[in-house]
């Protein structure tokens, strides 16, 4: 099956630890759920690490970066001058050939000065595409680096690039907790949107710890991030080991990361050889996990392992990096310390002494119930196709003022055009489990638009196929795009008449029966609160025992054609649907221009009006024809498009005015 969803480049680069890259796959993994993600690697690859398959992953010739900040290869077979050039060549070969939907840049422009040399010529090809250019967005972290030499140039630089080239720059960052302005005040005010996301930390299984149970573990974890400059700390933790256990009962495990260099490895593990109660670790593949089990943390306070502390909730110690310019995880230790989520003792006030005094306290230290927003990457993922859609609307809209419509859609434009009022419309579609391939179809006219539809979804009609594609459809336009009940076999069982599956030939009980076990499976297959509580009858048609069951099941809307009986079931919200792009008369489907005269018709009469789709029977011409009026409708600044969850929201609202005003 052809991927379709949205594509996002995601250019990383980590120099010195592994912080910025364990963020960037946190992201990546979560938006590859509604977008095609392609994650271009800049540093080195840590030993142990796996990439997640959903992910398409382009590793360039890595490039480090020293403590004085001066780049290095870090392949010793080619140069530092190679190395760039390499990169430079990769990255423009995979934009040009993937055509991304968006550019993610993780920190540059506020950071990552140093790979201008191959960031600015990828932003500059992006932004001479002019309109057909992507969402161009930098993905930075809580709190930027505020005591460089050059800090006010630095800014201002900053300000201008983003300005320049930049449609949006992501935040990953509580804004209660830190907000943009706090570290980053350039001269040169920033024009660019910022969005605050909350803060990014992967979805974990593993349970935060039980107070009630923190004295069963004895062991305190000692962590670095990528290890390259946590020596100090190990070295101290180590010292103390002894006493610690001594005292406390307690098993120190330090997990230097996979970058603390060798010699300073061996040292650590031949101190532990001697120390009973003293173990040393290069890496581990889950570090929350060992925090959930531990009685209590030392760490430095880099993001990612903040967000691991903050979401095991284990009593932590942290000690901030704090080497030449870089203050951002003091910043961060001291606000987090005042909210009562941690303690922290000043490296340059790091002994043996004063570690085992800290540790001593932090045995009796809980952390409070962390106020801040830990949701940063759905949130990323959300904003994201919100500026897709909004750019796309707006080239849809600058189209459409050039289009020229078919004589059928005259009568419909003029309708638009004469309305006192907006119009408003939604859009239903039946029979989703049938032909999945021209749902496929539809639901790419859909996109094009950036246009709402709500899939009427045959319970038992799901091969796993189907449920694979409504699934990444519905993650990648979570909002546009609803999923609701269709029946449950939609099958006939009236003796006579038309074509019914919950009509008077069946009981309440036997109607039950089947519409619970529909929704069950639906819950089942895409869970709850991917659904939304609406039931569309096959052929559109039901009795009033059929709401009653949707009430008892707690269904909030009924959705049938327009000429059905309301069936005035208390608490049901009935969204009726005015307009069937199949419609027939007399058993003969209308004519183009008699559709056109049909929709005006509707149009005049000033109400809601809901829009049927069987997309089962309809061919590339139909479609093609629905293309047309669809490009109308997006384009007209007098139509208002709904998802028929918030209409059905809109209407509970207006009947609590509405009870309230009675009482």
């Amino acid at each position: 099956m052809m991927d379709t969803r949205k594509t996002v480049l995601f250019h990383c680069q980590h120099s010195m630890g592994m912080g910025h890259l364990v963020r960037s796959l946190t992201l990546a993994k979560t938006l590859a759920k509604r977008f095609r993600v392609v994650l271009l690697n800049g540093g080195e690859l840590p030993e142990g690490m796996t990439f997640p398959s959903e992910l398409d992953v382009i590793h360039l010739p890595p490039i480090g970066q020293l403590i004085d900040h001066s780049l290095y290869s870090i392949d010793t077979e080619i140069t530092l001058e190679q190395a760039q050039e390499i990169r430079l060549h990769q990255i423009m070969k995979i934009f040009n050939e993937i055509h991304p939907d968006v550019l993610f840049i993780e920190l540059f422009p506020f950071g990552r000065k140093k790979f201008v040399n191959e960031l600015l010529p990828l932003l500059e090809a992006a932004n001479a595409l002019g309109k057909n250019a992507p969402i161009t967005a930098c993905s930075l972290r809580d709190i930027l680096v505020g005591n460089r030499k050059d800090q006010e140039q630095h800014e201002n630089r900053a300000a201008l690039l983003a300005n320049r080239y930049f449609d949006a720059v992501l935040s990953h960052a509580d804004p209660d907790f830190a907000q943009l302005e706090e570290t980053f005040q350039p001269q040169i005010p920033l024009k660019t949107p910022v969005f605050y996301t909350g803060f990014v930390l992967p979805k974990q299984e593993i349970q935060p710890v039980d107070f009630s149970e923190i004295k069963i573990s004895k062991t305190l974890v000692v962590s670095a991030g990528g290890g390259r400059f946590g020596y100090d700390i190990f070295r101290n933790a180590a010292t103390i080991a002894p006493a610690l256990g001594e005292h406390f009962g307690l098993k120190v495990k330090i997990i230097t990361g996979p970058f603390l260099p060798d010699d300073e490895f061996v040292a650590l593990k031949k101190q532990s050889a001697e120390i009973a109660n003293l173990e040393v670790i290069k890496f581990v593949p889950n570090l929350h996990k060992e925090l959930c089990a531990a009685r209590a943390s030392i760490s430095q306070c880099g993001y990612n392992t903040t967000m691991d502390l903050l979401q095991s909730k284990v009593p932590s110690l942290v000690i901030p990096f704090s080497e030449g310019e870089e203050d951002e995880q003091l910043i961060r230790a001291q606000r987090l310390a005042k909210l009562g989520q941690l303690q922290y003792l000043i490296p340059q006030n790091l002994t043996p002494e004063s570690l085992f005094d800290a540790v001593k306290n932090l045995l009796n230290f809980r952390p409070d119930s962390t106020p801040l927003n830990l949701n940063g990457a759905e949130k990323t993922g959300e904003i994201l196709a919100q500026l897709i859609g909004e750019r796309d609307a707006k080239q849809t809209r600058a189209a459409a003022k050039k289009q020229t419509y078919s004589e059928w859609l005259k009568p419909v434009l003029d309708a638009m055009n004469r309305a006192p009022l907006p119009v408003k419309f939604f859009f239903r579609d039946d029979d989703a489990g049938w032909r999945t391939d021209r749902l496929q179809a539809l639901l790419k006219l859909f996109d094009r638009y950036h246009l709402p539809i709500d899939l009427a979804v045959i319970p038992t009609a799901l091969d796993a196929s189907t449920i694979n594609f409504l699934k990444a459809a519905k993650a990648t336009a979570p909002q546009r795009i609803g999923l609701h009940q269709h029946g449950y076999l939609h099958q006939n069982y009236q003796s006579e008449g038309r074509n019914c599956e919950f009509g008077s030939d069946r009981s309440l009980d036997a109607q039950f029966e089947d519409i619970s076990r529909g929704k069950a499976l639906l819950e089942d297959i895409f869970g709850r609160n991917a659904l939304d509580a609406i039931f569309t009858p096959p052929w559109n048609r039901c009795t009033s025992d059929t709401a009653k069951v949707l009430q008892l099941l707690n269904f909030e809307a009924l959705s049938r054609d327009e000429t059905a009986e309301p069936l005035h079931q208390p608490g049901l919200i009935e969204l009726p649907i005015r307009i069937d792009w199949l419609r027939k008369r007399k058993g003969v489907a209308l004519t183009r221009e008699e559709f056109g005269e049909y929709l005006a018709a509707g149009i005049r009469k000033g109400k809601m009006l809901g829009l049927m789709f069987h997309h089962a029977e309809m061919d590339d011409a139909n479609l093609q024809e629905l293309d047309e009026l669809l490009h109308l409708l997006a384009a007209h600044s007098y139509a208002k498009f709904y998802p028929m969850r918030e209409l059905v929201q809109i209407k509970f609202e207006k009947l609590h005015v509405q009870n309230n005003f009675a009482l």
